[in-house]
């Protein structure tokens, strides 16, 4: 008897595998990453290093901003921020303006050595979380 070895057929590719090879030679398109977007302003204006960065671990107290009435202030600059309820309304001088020019819907916010910021709602809302 005459043992022969037949050789196997070659594999019949379908288009899934045609497709799959396109994709793998094709160059992958990265996410537009900010800290990359930083790092090359910072290359324009001369600086080599990556700015260091942080993360918050403070314990503040804030209120959202519900109204600004400025036109009680006697033409001091000052003003009477509205948080949303149920918080009454409390002044600010005109220093607090005009260094943070603070926006409805943004956060009036006191630092656990009494300093007063504004932080805008986004800001605080994607580093903050409610705690009580």
């Amino acid at each position: 008897m005459n043992s022969k070895t037949i050789p196997p057929e070659p594999v019949k590719r379908d288009n899934y595998h045609e497709r799959l090879e396109e994709l793998r030679a094709k160059p992958v398109k990265k996410p537009v990453d900010k800290t990359q977007t930083e790092r090359e302003k910072m290359s324009e204006t001369g600086s080599s290093a990556e700015m260091p960065r942080y993360r918050s671990h403070k314990v503040i107290h804030a209120l959202k901003i519900h109204e600004i009435d400025v036109s009680v202030s006697d033409g001091d600059g000052s003003a009477i921020i509205t948080p949303e309820k149920p918080y009454a309304p409390f002044n600010v001088d005109r220093k607090y303006m005009e260094k943070h020019k603070p926006e409805v819907g943004g956060y009036y916010v006191v630092y656990k050595d009494g300093y007063t910021s504004f932080s805008p709602a986004e800001a605080f809302e994607s580093g903050y979380t409610l705690i009580g």
